[in-house]
């Protein structure tokens, strides 16, 4: 017989055994001292919450109702330790975070990769949106250039009206990717705590750079394909 404790998780509740609790609080704690003294840090702390309890609910789904001290340990494998992020300004080597609009879904290989590997999910694109994102998400998801879906759609509204039923049809049963963590996903990309903080320096920094959509200097003068 063991104890439980049940947690409020990223708005959601789970039932944990205690000794899985402990290993738990104590590594969120760890990473709370790490990202406390960074700007987004809580941020970052929600993101990597929303994530772990993305991954409990996972398990869950396994027909399982407690969380044991077995599947914390697997979600901090695969999420990775605070002393595991990597620092650009200590590497020498900045990350490249001018792949707006690249599509191509490439992942850096990490020892939590190789424990986790991440597979890309289709979500509506929230970021270089026209109408619902679909275009953009779709770009993601299959590897082509989000210009040219949307150029294939508009071509084929004379050709096929029912072409814009089938958009709004994706629009609402593609999900939209809201966490940091799915955006991820949607890139192709592990929710690391690593990758996690690298997209939320990342999005802060494209809004501090420039508030106009890069895409949206490069087509001015072409708003119809923009879906």
């Amino acid at each position: 017989m063991k104890k439980t404790v049940t947690v409020n998780l990223d708005k959601t509740i789970f039932n944990i055994d205690d000794d899985a609790y402990t290993v738990l609080e104590s590594y969120l704690e760890a990473l709370h001292d790490h990202f406390k003294k960074e700007e987004g840090g809580q941020e970052i702390m929600n993101d990597i919450e929303s994530r772990i309890s993305e991954l409990f609910k996972e398990r869950l789904g396994f027909g399982m109702q407690v969380i044991t001290l077995q599947e914390v340990n697997e979600v901090i494998a695969i999420m990775g330790q605070p002393d595991e992020i990597e620092n650009p300004l200590d590497s020498g080597t900045a990350p490249d975070n001018n792949a707006e609009g690249d599509n191509s879904g490439q992942t850096t290989d990490t020892p939590n990769n190789e424990s986790h590997k991440s597979t890309k999910r289709l979500y509506r694109d929230p970021d270089n949106r026209i109408l619902g994102g679909v275009a953009s998400g779709m770009g993601y998801y299959f590897g082509i250039d989000t210009v040219a879906i949307r150029v294939i759609m508009v071509l084929l509204l004379p050709l096929w009206a029912s072409s814009v039923w089938i958009y709004l049809l994706l629009w609402i049963c593609i999900p939209e990717a809201r966490t940091t963590s799915q955006k991820l996903e949607m890139r192709g990309e592990t929710p690391t705590v690593d990758n996690i903080k690298r997209a939320v320096e990342g999005e802060k920094e494209i809004t501090w750079n420039s508030g106009i959509n890069p895409e949206k200097r490069l087509l001015p003068f072409v708003p119809f394909i923009r879906i």
